[in-house]
Order: structure tokens, then C-alpha cells, then sequence
């Protein structure tokens, strides 16, 4: 069923307001994922860091909405990164939807929805929105309104950071990719798209990126965002080292069936181009790995990969600290809908 939502203030709801949806369409619960910046425009201040280093066109940040639902009443919780705060609306039998709210009221920086309209796609909203943001201290960066479009997704969604799956591969098969501005991002400003693939226990299968346009980086993890490999030579959470400039590659074997993610991606910061993936059953037709083959642990997995950030204290400036809280997810340990 496809509707679409748009969300307009309301006041608080009394205890003796009814609870759920009733006959209005039902969008309860969290949705998670990432906007991607369209435009914005500096309207005051000194320093144009909110255009220039924060919301320059093309960047994706986190945005997470938490949602309850009282017939055509909604309130909830918004969290634009580590900046957040309340929001109201409505939603009519059409499930047309406008969504109010300040966050960050009492921040270092707050934002101000002016706009907001999406589409019920599935358990996605697709849409654009529209906000005010303001610098609360001394820094001078003023205000600026940015448009963006939204993809926010529900917990039957596979995604990571809130970004879905762009397509299922075979354990061998080949796919041309694009880095390019609007795709998903962390605080490490590095374009990222995301596949999935399906192992059982014994499967081995190598995975290649090769690309002459960007510096490319490949990682795979699990679908709660545990980092299973990349390709640097030395694998750490941050894989900050590729052997090559051309060509990422990993092999991993399976132990167990499960479903691992596929990260494609670049070490330079906002580096676009196109890159080859190509995925190979390794075993049973001849084929044999190029890198050496790491077994996947069942058990006793590294933490979540996440965007961790400096301290305000620890940070290099405060421009950085103010570009990490509006970058890095909450944790989303118990997160679910309906």
C-alpha cells in the first residue's frame, strides 16, 4: 500500500486519548535512516561552516524518528544525530502527514522543521523536508536552511546506518557501482553503498572492488554491523589502510549460515566514481582466493562498527565536535515498531 504523510503541530494528548491508530493509517514506532543535503543557503553569521564543511550538497547524515500515535494525533521524539527533540503532527485518513518540531533546543546548535512531507513506501518514508539551523554559541556560523530528501526505513528493513540494501548478490556475481554525492555517509564523510549476500556453513567467497577512479575500500560485516573483514592488510575497525589504489579485495568463510553486508566505498572524504564489485565462490569450480582467507568467528564478534567521535574536549576544534553530533547514530540496542 503506498500513502503519504504530512505532519502539522498539535497539542499534547491527555491520558484520556486513544491510543494507536484506529482507522488512520499506522506509522507507530522508530524509523531510522539518513537525508541527503540538496541545497542550503547561509543566512547569517561570519563563518559559513554550516554550507560549507557541515551541509555542502551531497552530504547524508543520521536522522531517527521515534513515533506514537493516538488516532490522527502523533508525537514523538526526533534525533538529528546527537541533537534532539520533541515533534508533533497529525495524519489524515489519507495518511497525509506534516510533522512539527524544534530540536536541539538547549544545544550547541538547534534546528527548526519547516517543512517535512514523506511517502509511506512499504516500511520506508521517502521524502523531503526542510529546516532552520542555528548556532547557539559565539562561533558566528549564524543560521542557514538546508532542503534535503529523506529515506527512513523500519525495522524490517535491512540496512545499515539506517541505509537499505541496494541489491542481493550471488555468491558469484558482478555489478557496476557509483560513489556519488546523496550516498549514505558517517562522520568520516566517506560516499558508501551497501549489498547483501547470503552464506552457509563452509561457503568461501572472495570479494573484489576494483575501480581507476577513486581510492577504493571494501568491508563486510554482519547485519548487526559487526565488521567481519575489510581490506586492509592489518583488519581494524577502521580499515584506514588499502595495499592498493585500484583494488580492494576480501575472503572470508563462512561457519554458520547468516546474511553478511557488503560495504563499498572510498578512504578519501567525498570521493565520487565508478567501481566494479565482483563476488566469487571460491572451492568446488577451481577457484582460488587472491588474499588470504580469514574464517568468520561464530561467536565472541567484535563491538558494532559506529561513528565515534572526539569529545568536545578532546576534538580539534569545535567545528569538528559540532560535525560529529550531527553525524553519529544513537545506539539502536532495542529499537522496534508495532
Amino acid at each position: 500500500m503506498l500513502a503519504s504523510f504530512v505532519v502539522a503541530a498539535l497539542a499534547g494528548c491527555g491520558d484520556d486519548e486513544p491510543s494507536g491508530p484506529g482507522d488512520f493509517p499506522d506509522v507507530r514506532g522508530n524509523w531510522f535512516g539518513q537525508y541527503s543535503v540538496v541545497e542550503c543557503e547561509w543566512l547569517s553569521g561570519t563563518d559559513p561552516f554550516f554550507c560549507e564543511d557541515l551541509f555542502f550538497f551531497g552530504r547524508s547524515l543520521i536522522l531517527e524518528v521515534d513515533l506514537s500515535q493516538g488516532n490522527s494525533s502523533l508525537n514523538g521524539v526526533a534525533l538529528q544525530g546527537a541533537i534532539q527533540g520533541p515533534v508533533t503532527g497529525t495524519v489524515d485518513m489519507a495518511g497525509v502527514v506534516t510533522l512539527s518540531g524544534e530540536l536541539g533546543a538547549n544545544s550547541d546548535a538547534a534546528t527548526t522543521i519547516e517543512e517535512w512531507e514523506t511517502l509511506l513506501v512499504g516500511d520506508s518514508l521517502v521524502g523531503p523536508w526542510v529546516f532552520l539551523v542555528v548556532d547557539n554559541t559565539t562561533a558566528g556560523f549564524g543560521s542557514a536552511r538546508i532542503d534535503a530528501d529523506i529515506t527512513l526505513v523500519g525495522p524490517s528493513v535491512l540496512n545499515f546506518f539506517g541505509c537499505p540494501v541496494e541489491r542481493w548478490l550471488a555468491q558469484t556475481d558482478s555489478l557496476t557501482g557509483v560513489l556519488e554525492a546523496g550516498d549514505c555517509m558517517l562522520d568520516d564523510e566517506r560516499y558508501w553503498d551497501i549489498y547483501a549476500i547470503d552464506v552457509s556453513a563452509g561457503d568461501s567467497i572472495e570479494f573484489q572492488m576494483a575501480t581507476q577512479e577513486v581510492s577504493p575500500a571494501l568491508l563486510i560485516a554482519d547485519v548487526n554491523e559487526v565488521l567481519l573483514g575489510c581490506s586492509s592488510e592489518e583488519v581494524t575497525v577502521d580499515c584506514e589502510e588499502n595495499p592498493s589504489d585500484s583494488l580492494a579485495a576480501v575472503a572470508l568463510e563462512a561457519v554458520a549460515p547468516e546474511t553478511w553486508l557488503i560495504i563499498a566505498s572510498a578512504f578519501q572524504p567525498r570521493d565520487t566514481g565508478t567501481y566494479r564489485l565482483t563476488t566469487t565462490k571460491l572451492g568446488g569450480g577451481g577457484a582460488t582466493s587472491t588474499v588470504p582467507l580469514k574464517k568468520v568467528p561464530v561467536d565472541a564478534r567484535g563491538p558494532a562498527l559506529g561513528a565515534n567521535g572526539p569529545s568536545r574536549s578532546m576534538s580539534e576544534s569545535y567545528e569538528e565536535f559540532l560535525a560529529w553530533k550531527f553525524a553519529v547514530p544513537r545506539d539502536r540496542v532495542g529499537r522496534a515498531r508495532r
